[in-house]
């Protein structure tokens, strides 16, 4: 055998060896060659003999063409038959060939080829000379009956009325009956049977052909013409039990789709396609069976947003038909740009349909958590399935998005970042304008002998208002070393100049530290911006302008329901700014700004994910003096300004694209009072409210503020006092408070000159409360203390400092030394310092400065700890308050539950 292999041979009639059914699975599209060869040894393998030895003469050969070889079958059809006959005349048709039969002889077809009933061939005639291609047949019937006419197959090419061409035989018989006037034909009638309820996609499926009677020999051809199959492959025609009113027809699916079986006879008895009894009845009505593939089994997509309680993502699994048992297939999840078990809960197991059931539903649930992800996505897959095929197997689920970080904390870090912008700006805008200059570098003086010791006051009070310290004990008692929030906190400079003709101009810088905190449902978030600034600026006359550059850093942290995690922004930005003074009462300003920089977001167990982060900001403003004061008499002004504030991130892997806005807009009045009394001095009462409406994407509402002040000075006797209150009276944002009060006394009988006796006292509550309406509008208020945030410790954060001095002329008056005894207490602690300065009393040269001082400090918990520090230098003076300071310091801390720490600095300072 060449171009396949035989595959199944089987017995037509079982017990018999007399007919076989061979079965042949080609190679390709070639053709398929069997050769049985004659048998010449009963004794080989695959011998053939009869019982008495009689052995297999042959051989026997058949080729059967494929698709694509070049050798095809020799075909023939009958054309051109009449309807009926009369039983007494000749009638005619045509017989073709699918090629040219070289050899065949007019009288072989009508003699030898035919079968013939009910008449006779009497001639045949070629039709055209020289072919014998195409001939016409003339047929005499023999009565009134029908004349069934059939050209046999031809089964050997040496046989009388055979038909070959190179040994290739004539393939099907052909046959037509023409029916006479007495005869009475019965239309042929067929049905399917043993047709399967369904295949499964790959297995190839047998069904049977039932005639009501049986086809004539060699209708094979025309019945696999007949039957024509989509969705499949005809494998095989075969007669069952010999019987030709009975066919089996094997068929091959082309994959899960339906298979739709056809038979219908085409065209007229004799045709190649046309199926017609003996007796020339053809079938009349076409027959058709469809047998459905597996059902098909597919996944649709799942939406679900991480918001929605018990938030889930609901996976539809569907068969596209009720399948007549049990189906199940096996599912799983994998991950996308959503992670397990971060974004979703992994899910995986087998879904069972039971017989009718044709939809089912498995729910993967999602976790929720702060961070803004945006759209984010994963996998459904089925795999394994049994009874049934994947129609679709994979299935997109989706995760919006929508949680506060990191736009809440976006909001409030741009917010804070303008609020330290604009408290500068104002601070520049409304300060002294004279020729000078100053310098300080790690800003405090060891063992709190600050350069400005206002300055370390406001940090240790920040301290005691941090919520997240922790700590109890009096901030002095904790042993520090010097940070670089340390050193931008505690360093600044400032350097101005003026001429006649240019104007005055500035060159300054400074450091600012401010802490927000917040909430956003049930997230609470806070942080940190620490700013290192440096500007220039120019005024001359009603004018004035400037220039900011800002690094700010941020750090902080959010915690909700939903977990927590850590937050961290930079950012440089610059800012131009001006102001205008339209007369003596009226001025307006604005500031505009933009700056770049990072943003990194750390969910508490993953990794951090860092995106691009910029910061667009406005600002306007106006003061406008009602009532000028004039010889002491009352004056009353009106201050306004408006900001907005965008801050804005780019979408990255976990994080999706951000925006967030902040606007404030805020309205002031302030009032004052002088009266003076020629004995006792001066009493000025005071009064502030403030107005204010938050808008965007961090606190929002009205709100108002309110200050009161009562000052006293004696100039005479040297005496002066100060008690001060501000507050947030209401908010529409319940959880924003802020107040603050402060009281002081103090005693200097001697001003112009160190010597003599000094003293003074300060009790200062909650946060700032000095400053007027520009206090009421500092960003302190909704930033830096926030007493009212602080678990209610507003009130009970208070301090109380006293001091005593008395200035003595040593060494015939060129220098001064003063005795001091001070005093602070908090609700952590308390400190008694006591202390000596030496100052040499020069106008011009160098001045020499020394002090000692020692502190004993004890907690409210009982633990004591002291400290001892000494500072000395030199100022250097000169004509027109023109003047240069170098001062060294040191010190040694021993807190009662630290390590003693010794620390050293230095101090630059100038002025011209």
């Amino acid at each position: 055998m060449t171009g396949g292999d035989v595959v199944k041979a089987t017995r037509q009639t079982a017990g018999s060896n007399e007919a076989w059914t061979i079965t042949v699975e080609p190679d390709g599209d070639d053709a398929v060659t069997v050769t049985l060869p004659a048998t010449t040894d009963c004794e080989d393998d695959g011998a053939i003999c009869t019982g008495d030895g009689t052995m297999l003469a042959g051989p026997v050969t058949e080729t059967v063409a494929g698709p694509g070889s070049t050798v095809q079958p020799v075909t023939a059809t009958f054309s051109g038959l009449p309807e009926t006959h009369d039983g007494e005349n000749e009638f005619t048709f045509t017989l073709t060939f699918s090629e040219d039969v070289a050899g065949l002889s007019y009288a072989t077809l009508r003699d030898s080829a035919f079968d013939v009933t009910g008449g006779n061939i009497v001639r045949a005639g070629r039709q055209t000379a020289g072919s014998n291609e195409a001939w016409t047949i003339t047929v005499e019937p023999d009565g009134d009956d029908a004349v069934t006419v059939t050209l046999p197959e031809t089964t050997d090419c040496s046989a009388e009325g055979a038909v070959c061409v190179d040994g290739r035989k004539l393939s099907g018989a052909v046959s037509a009956t023409v029916p006479g006037p007495d005869s009475t034909v019965q239309p042929l009638t067929a049905w399917f049977t043993a047709v399967p309820d369904e295949h499964d996609g790959e297995s190839a499926f047998t069904f049977r052909v039932a005639f009501s009677e049986a086809l004539p020999a060699g209708s094979k051809a025309q019945l696999r013409r007949a039957l024509s199959v989509t969705g499949g492959t005809k494998k095989s025609i075969l007669r069952v039990n010999d019987r030709l009113d009975r066919w089996a027809v094997k068929v091959e699916p082309s994959g899960t789709g339906a298979v739709t079986l056809s038979l219908a006879s085409a065209g007229a008895c004799g045709d190649e396609a046309a199926l017609c009894t003996e007796a020339g009845g053809q079938l009349a009505d076409p027959v058709t069976e469809t047998v459905p593939g597996p059902p098909g089994l597919t996944v649709a997509d799942a939406e679900v947003n991480e918001a929605a309680e018990d938030a889930a993502l609901a996976f539809v699994v569907r068969l596209d038909r009720a399948a007549s048992g049990e189906v199940t297939v096996a599912y799983a999840t994998s991950d996308g740009t959503a992670v397990a078990p971060g974004d979703y809960t992994e899910t995986s197991g087998t879904l069972t349909f039971a017989a009718g059931v044709t939809e089912q539903t498995v729910s993967v649930p999602v976790v929720r958590d702060s961070v803004n992800e945006g759209s984010e996505t994963m996998t459904f897959t089925l795999s394994n399935p049994t009874e049934a095929y994947l129609d679709g197997a994979t299935a997109t689920g989706t995760i919006k998005n929508d949680g506060p970080i990191p736009r809440a904390w976006m909001a409030r870090f741009g917010r804070t970042v303008a609020e330290q912008v604009l408290e500068v700006v104002e601070g520049r805008m409304q300060g002294p304008r004279t020729d000078g200059g100053e310098i300080n570098v790690a800003g405090h003086r060891v063992g709190g002998m600050a350069a400005d010791p206002g300055t370390q006051a406001q940090r240790n009070l920040d301290d005691w208002f941090d919520e997240d310290s922790g700590s109890e004990q009096l901030p002095a008692l904790e042993a520090r070393i010097l940070t670089a929030r340390d050193l931008l906190l505690g360093s600044s400079f400032s350097l101005t100049g003026a001429t006649e003709r240019a104007g005055t101009y500035g060159l300054w810088g400074r450091g600012v530290v401010t802490r927000f905190d917040g909430r956003e449902g049930d997230l609470s978030l806070d942080g940190e911006v620490t700013s290192g600034m440096l500007g220039a600026d120019w005024s001359r006359d009603a004018l004035m302008a400037g220039l900011v550059i800002s690094h700010s850093v941020g750090e902080g942290g959010y915690r909700g329901e939903t977990g927590g995690g850590s937050v961290r922004s930079s950012l440089t930005g610059i800012y131009p700014w001006g102001r205008y003074t339209l007369s003596e009462r009226l001025s307006v300003w604005g500031v505009v700004g933009y700056g770049q920089g990072e943003l990194t977001v750390t969910p508490e167990g993953y990794e951090p994910m860092e995106t691009d982060l910029d910061l667009t900001m406005a600002a306007a403003g106006l003061r406008h003096v009602l009532v000028q004061a004039s010889a002491g008499g009352f004056e009353l002004a009106v201050k306004s300004d408006v900001l907005g504030v965008q801050t804005n991130t780019s979408a990255v892997p976990g994080l999706d694209a951000e925006c967030a806005d902040v606007t404030r807009l805020r309205l002031g009045l302030e009032g004052s009072r002088s009266f003076r009394f020629s004995d006792w001095g001066s009493l000025t009462p005071s009064i502030e409210i403030g107005l204010r409406r938050d808008g965007g994407d961090a606190e929002t509402g009205f709100g108002v503020e309110i200050g009161a002040g009562l000052a006293w000075s004696n100039v005479r006797h040297g005496l002066s006092a100060e008690f001060r209150g501000r507050g947030l009276l209401s908010h529409e944002a319940d959880e924003f408070r802020e107040s603050g009060f402060s009281g002081s006394l103090s005693w200097d009988p001697t001003p112009d000159t160190a010597l003599g006796p000094s003293a003074s006292v300060t009790q200062a509550v909650g946060g700032q409360s000095t400053g007027g309406v520009d206090a009421l509008f500092s960003p302190q208020i909704a930033t830096v203390p926030q007493a009212g945030n602080n678990g209610g410790l507003g009130h009970k954060q208070r301090t109380l400092e006293a001091r005593f001095g008395y200035g003595l002329a040593l060494f015939d008056g060129g220098y001064t030394g003063t005795p001091q005894l001070g005093m602070g207490i908090t609700p952590t602690g308390r400190e008694l310092v006591l202390g000596w300065q030496l100052a040499e009393e020069k106008t011009r040269g160098l001045a020499f400065r020394l002090g000692v001082e020692g502190a004993q400090q004890e907690s409210v918990v009982g633990e004591a700890g002291h400290r001892y520090s000494l500072g000395f230098g030199w100022r250097l003076n000169g004509a027109h308050q023109q003047g240069f300071e170098v001062r060294f310091e040191g010190s040694r801390l021993g807190p009662a539950n630290y390590a003693a720490e010794d620390r050293v600095g230095i101090i630059l300072a100038g002025s011209w």
